[in-house]
């Protein structure tokens, strides 16, 4: 939990403050939420790390066709 309230804190500064919570660790992913509005996940294994750079290039292409 250490590592990614750092990682998280380098980034966002100004989520320093808030409390830090592991919602889950799954086989993929550990899920935290900070401050009870945001939600980061980060991977477990390095193999998936590539794949979230999939989603996120993917994401904003496909924000344009939900209403989400």
């Amino acid at each position: 939990m250490e590592t990614a309230a750092g990682l998280i804190t380098a980034q966002w500064p100004d989520l320093a403050g808030p409390p830090l919570q592991e919602l889950t660790a799954g086989w993929d992913n550990y899920v935290f939420r900070v401050g009870g509005e945001w939600v980061f996940r980060f991977p477990r294994r390095s193999a998936w790390a590539g794949l979230l750079q999939t989603e996120a290039a993917v994401l904003p292409m496909l924000a344009q066709h939900l209403s989400v």
